[in-house]
């Protein structure tokens, strides 16, 4: 919800599958044919790659999501940047960036919290994800589980505004 997505351009409507989890394409090759099918010259953009993290052999997904199913490719490839750890319900709402805080948890949080996140507000470690998540999921009761996900960049150069 934080960044903006190309998505919101498409007067086209989007094909009627595009992966088990809302939002998200499984199937890299046809995102990016998809792209040049509806745009000769796609608008400047990013693809990123969204994965996730378990510490509890996936048993942790929510009748929400996030789901287990096959991506093409099947696995990340060594050549995409890490951006940063999310810690996200199963519908990908972020528990770091779209669910308020008061002002006394601001005060509370910030001193403890406030350097583990990188420039793009998200965390530089997966562990520091898994202890956030933990604070998260006792925060925000009606949002819970929430997630660690890491965000990759597929392509593109320029996140330095994301």
């Amino acid at each position: 919800m934080v960044w903006p997505s190309i998505w919101h351009h498409v007067t086209v409507p989007l094909p009627s599958w595009i992966g088990m989890n809302a939002g998200l394409w499984e199937n890299l090759p046809a995102l990016r044919d998809y792209l040049t099918n509806i745009w000769k010259t796609p608008p400047p953009h990013v693809i990123i790659a969204v994965s996730w993290y378990s510490d509890r052999e996936f048993d942790d997904a929510s009748m929400f999501g996030p789901y287990v199913s096959p991506t093409d490719p099947a696995a990340r490839s060594p050549e995409w940047r890490l951006l940063g750890f999310d810690v996200s319900d199963g519908g990908l709402l972020s528990g770091l960036s779209n669910c308020g805080y008061s002002p006394d948890e601001i005060v509370t949080l910030r001193p403890q919290w406030a350097s583990r996140l990188n420039s793009r507000h998200q965390f530089d470690t997966v562990e520091d994800a898994f202890e956030f998540r933990k604070l998260t999921d006792a925060r925000v009761p009606e949002h819970a589980p929430f997630f660690v996900f890491g965000l990759y960049l597929v392509d593109g150069s320029d996140v330095t505004s994301c």
